[in-house]
């Protein structure tokens, strides 16, 4: 059976499906073997209880982040990252967009487009938009 057959028959994401077999939890395809714990992670997927066990887990710092940056995909959240700490630790220096870009192509092997530079500088905006909103939060405390 495939991923998106998978994905259809246990209300599991493909996503996670692909997740699983780099960690080498599955193979490409779903085998028999993998049935028994799949119906186990399709009980457990999006319980509110085991969700909130595992979230309690992390720092709340990490877990808004994480609420934060839902919606991005892997290159965007490495983007807006990368941003966020520079800017976090060099308020007054500038992170230039073409030296993100270049790292970014590099590590993640795409080509350098206008794609990559509309979401280099859509990330930058993003980062920082949050450390001003951080900063103007803990002056207004004080």
């Amino acid at each position: 059976m495939d991923y998106k057959e998978a994905a259809r028959i246990y209300d599991i994401p493909v996503a996670a499906f692909n997740r699983m077999r780099k960690k080498g939890l599955i193979g490409k395809t779903i085998e028999q073997s993998d049935k028994p714990c799949l119906m186990f992670l399709c009980r457990m997927w999006g319980d509110d209880g085991f969700l909130r066990m595992q979230l309690s887990q992390k720092t709340k710092k990490v877990r808004l982040g994480m609420i934060e940056t839902l919606e991005l995909n892997r290159l965007e959240r490495h983007i807006l990252t990368r941003f966020q700490k520079h800017y976090e630790q060099n308020d007054d220096q500038w992170l230039y967009a073409k030296m993100v870009e270049k790292e970014v192509s590099s590590l993640f092997k795409i080509p350098l487009d206008q794609k990559l530079k509309d979401t280099v500088r859509r990330m930058r905006r993003k980062a920082r938009y949050e450390v001003k909103k951080t900063v103007g939060v803990s002056t207004k405390s004080s």
